[in-house]
């Protein structure tokens, strides 16, 4: 719950660090996007997605790549647990 008010924030600085040059780096920051986005699906999927479609227009290649590849996680979290019902759906 503490977390909650910095997510956008910790989303940016996990974009931030998938462009990167080092691969450890890159590495931890894909893990951390990925794991704040499948704790938090469920409350914020509204937050996330604006977020991750303006990034995926971004002029660093590693940062549009990182968004395309957190948008598929999203996507496959959403269809695969059901996440979202068919009137939701229709807005995203």
């Amino acid at each position: 719950k503490r977390l909650l008010p910095h997510l956008e924030r910790i989303l940016d600085i996990s974009l931030r660090g998938c462009a990167d040059d080092s691969d450890d780096v890159r590495e931890a920051a894909m893990e951390a996007g990925r794991s704040v986005i499948s704790t938090f699906l469920d409350t914020h999927l509204n937050m996330f997605l604006p977020k991750l479609e303006a990034e995926v227009f971004s002029h660093t290649w590693r940062t549009r790549n990182s968004a395309i590849q957190l948008l598929g996680d999203l996507l496959n979290l959403v269809t695969k647990d059901g996440t979202v019902d068919d009137a939701e759906a229709s807005q995203i």
